[in-house]
């Protein structure tokens, strides 16, 4: 079985306990990435999903209020900046901007601050395909697979042990 194989199979054996064990729907739908495909703003498969941003104070959360229009302001002129990139920034990049900083929370800021600087971050959708203009996504990088070097490199140093450790071997049988 190759690796491909496990993995899905390992998957569908964490799916199938999930069910079992009556995890609420959250925990056991896919995420549906075709909104931010639609919209050119899923930067590829090297990059996971970790989800949407959200600002619970109240002042933001009123759709009219100026701190709300101030927030989808700053969220916007961010993402501006990522137009080349599928409309997507590096938290690095993003964070030198200091009407984005100022549209944060506490938590957000935090959080924020220690992602890893190649953490991407782009527009939001809810389950409907509707932009949300006081969120953003956050999408962050894969390791790369570790690659196992199969072929033994030998040191002169070791090809010399290995050749007395015959010579030796075969003085012992004889």
């Amino acid at each position: 079985m190759g690796k491909k194989d496990d993995v899905n199979k390992l998957l569908g054996n964490l799916k199938s306990s999930a069910e079992r064990a009556n995890a609420p729907a959250i925990y056991t739908r896919e995420i549906d990435l075709s909104y931010y495909k639609e919209n050119h703003a899923w930067p590829g498969r090297n990059y996971i999903y970790i989800g949407n941003s959200f600002n619970i104070k109240k002042k933001i959360q009123s759709p009219n209020s100026r701190d709300s229009r101030k927030r989808a302001a700053c969220i916007a002129m961010m993402l501006e900046k990522g137009k080349g990139n599928r409309r997507c920034l590096s938290v690095g990049e993003a964070l030198q901007h200091e009407g984005f900083k100022e549209c944060l929370s506490r938590f957000e800021y935090d959080w924020l601050a220690r992602e890893s600087q190649e953490t991407l971050l782009g527009p939001a959708y809810n389950d409907k395909g509707e932009l949300l203009p006081l969120s953003f996504t956050v999408w962050r990088q894969m390791p790369a697979p570790v690659q196992q070097n199969n072929t033994k490199e030998r040191t002169p140093d070791a090809e010399a042990n290995s050749r007395q450790g015959k010579k030796a071997a075969k003085a012992g049988r004889t």
